[in-house]
């Protein structure tokens, strides 16, 4: 019962700790966004993107990007990703600078860059 409780405890920190990176990372590129000279990308399931989504992004889900996807992206193009709870946009991130591709902006949650562009429903 210690173990769970250590784990949770574990976890409670941790993303509190990723939130506070990621709204630090966000101040610092929300002027960038707003200005975007380059592809803001969904990479949330497509039912999502359809109910409500960032003016102006397109929506590549992660398991797509996994699956092959990204082969069709322009290594040098700047790419502002974003997700749900900032898990997925961590992960393609990572994934994508790993393929090689130069300009990869971690944006995190969807609750956090729609503070800086306005949301499309």
């Amino acid at each position: 019962m210690k173990i769970i409780g250590i784990v949770v405890l574990t976890l409670i920190v941790i993303f509190l700790i990723y939130k506070y990176i990621q709204v630090s990372n966000i101040d610092k590129n929300s002027n960038l966004i707003s200005t975007a000279k380059g592809i803001i990308l969904d990479v949330r399931p497509n039912k999502a993107y359809e109910s409500n989504h960032i003016k102006g992004a397109i929506n590549i889900s992660m398991n797509d990007i996994f699956e092959g996807a990204y082969k069709s992206l322009d290594k040098k193009q700047t790419y502002y990703i974003y997700c749900y709870l900032g898990l997925m946009s961590i992960k393609v991130s990572t994934f994508l600078k790993e393929k090689g591709f130069e300009n990869i902006i971690n944006c995190g949650p969807m609750s956090e860059v729609n503070k800086y562009i306005n949301c499309v429903k």
